[in-house]
């Protein structure tokens, strides 16, 4: 039998594994992405959005990631006009349906937070980050330093999103911590210039 190209080397990717409590049925991961936009400006998700997490859970992977949702009423998080809002339980029926989607596949289901941090608040006139660091492109807003207060806030909406998600079937969650997005920007020297326990 002829092996095709990379199979001998890929070999581990299509076995099974176990994570925690969890028997995974390959080692490929859906990772969270948004190529659709196809929900709502005020954080819902729509049918349309549904049918394509339909075709996704139906990929074969072995974990699938549902895209970024933001964690908190005022937009602070929000990346993209049409990004998926987690900061309330009027969200958590279209979340159900996907979970279970995911699960009708045979994959893992997690659910990504994202909170956009100097990228976000698209509906603001601003955005926040760890210290005022000017943006380089203009189509960004305008920075505000986040306060202590509001990380402490912050931290909470992450964990009730993250609730949020469990409720409705997600095996688990992430947080979004890459790309500058608010974690990554408390982890790098050049956007965190803080002095206080929360300083880079």
């Amino acid at each position: 039998m002829t092996q095709k190209p990379g199979e001998k080397q890929l070999r581990h990717l299509f076995e099974p594994a176990e994570w925690r409590r969890f028997k995974i049925k390959n080692r490929i991961k859906y990772g969270a992405c948004c190529v659709s936009n196809y929900n709502t400006r005020d954080g819902f998700i729509t049918e349309r959005e549904l049918s394509r997490t339909k075709v996704i859970a139906g990929t074969g992977c072995g974990i699938i990631t549902n895209q970024g949702a933001y964690p908190d009423p005022l937009g602070e998080g929000k990346a993209y006009f049409s990004q998926v809002a987690l900061f309330d339980d009027k969200f958590l029926p279209q979340f159900e349906k996907i979970a279970g989607y995911i699960h009708d596949g045979g994959a893992v289901a997690i659910q990504q937070i994202l909170h956009a941090g100097r990228y976000g608040g698209i509906d603001l006139g601003y955005c926040i980050q760890p210290s005022v660091v000017p943006q380089t492109l203009p189509h960004f807003r305008p920075p505000r330093e986040i306060t202590k207060e509001q990380i402490r806030e912050t931290i909470r909406q992450h964990a009730e999103a993250a609730r949020r998600a469990i409720k409705a079937g997600f095996d688990g969650t992430e947080i979004t911590s890459f790309m500058g997005y608010l974690l990554a920007s408390f982890n790098s020297r050049f956007t965190n210039r803080r002095t206080d326990e929360y300083g880079g």
